[in-house]
């Protein structure tokens, strides 16, 4: 944050979208991984192994181990949701193909159903789940 106060907030400003986009997922992965390790040697270690300054201890985490069909699930969703897909819906739902405008109620409805859609499914994945501690429990 101190780098992007210093000027590398105007540069990123300058910048596409989807560049943008990978540069704050960059920064937040290599942020999470201070909130997982339990010190600062490790977690440096963990950003330089993620770099591929040093190896990493791949033969652990083979990716049968976590590539489940919820993980692919998840993933495309969260595909979808970067690449503004319901941005480009809500387009869609405004005009319709045949040019003929939609009322604001039917577009309301669709974002309504789908949201509450979304909070069923992501109740029942939570209470599918075992206990997990919050993070801030680690602190």
């Amino acid at each position: 944050m101190v780098l992007e106060r210093i000027g590398l907030g105007r540069i990123l400003s300058r910048l596409p979208s989807p560049i943008a986009q990978v540069y704050t997922l960059f920064i937040v992965l290599i942020a999470w991984v201070f909130f997982r390790m339990p010190d600062l040697t490790k977690a440096w270690h963990f950003v330089l192994a993620m770099l591929g300054v040093l190896p990493g201890d791949s033969d652990l985490y083979f990716p049968d181990l976590y590539l489940t069909n919820a993980t692919l699930l998840a993933l495309c969703v969260g595909v979808l949701g970067a690449l503004n897909v319901h941005e480009m819906m809500a387009r869609w739902l405004r005009i319709a193909p045949s040019g003929v405008t939609l009322r604001p109620g039917i577009r309301g409805a669709f974002e309504t159903v789908g949201l509450g859609l979304l909070l069923i499914l992501v109740a029942m994945q939570v209470a599918s789940t075992t206990y997990s501690p919050f993070i801030y429990f680690r602190f």
